[in-house]
């Protein structure tokens, strides 16, 4: 999720779910908010993977709905304001992998459903996807409960009222 730029660090995402495909046992990658083109430049590929969805530019209830069918947000920009999209992610129930001190990441310390990773080193990244994907699986209930503690954390934020 994100704009077209080299921040968003997809080409070290992409590298690293495609060395670890066989151990990460999922079936589609959602790339939303690149246009096809986009994704190859960025990643440097000449042809999509065919576990690789291209989504573009959605609106908030496609958005939403492609939270909802996945488990798990990896976005390790190398540089992360507020990050808005980790807080649209949590409500939707999926996991998030953000970049260390980045973003929400320290509002967020404690979350479990949170990796917190090194948006420079790929191997990092590739160790904490597979970890949060298996970790995403094993307990349902936590899902309860750490939307629980997002919706107090940001309780006033207008996005949670969105959804």
């Amino acid at each position: 999720v994100g704009t077209a730029d080299k921040n968003k660090n997809l080409k070290n995402t992409f590298l690293s779910i495609k060395k670890n495909l066989n151990k990460l046992n999922f079936g589609i990658f959602h790339v939303v908010g690149l246009s096809a083109e986009e994704f190859r430049f960025l990643t440097n590929v000449e042809a999509i993977p065919p576990w690789i969805k291209i989504h573009g530019l959605l609106n908030k209830q496609q958005l939403a709905d492609v939270y909802r069918r996945s488990s798990v947000l990896i976005l390790p920009s190398y540089i992360e304001t507020f990050g808005l999209v980790y807080i649209e992610a949590i409500t939707q129930g999926c996991s998030i992998i953000c970049s260390q001190e980045q973003g929400v990441s320290s509002d967020l310390r404690g979350y479990k459903m949170m990796k917190v990773v090194d948006p420079i080193t790929g191997k990092k990244v590739g160790i904490g996807t597979r970890k949060t994907i298996i970790e995403s699986y094993k307990d349902e209930k936590v899902q309860n409960l750490l939307n629980k503690d997002i919706n107090n954390r940001f309780k006033n934020n207008n996005i949670l009222r969105f959804y």
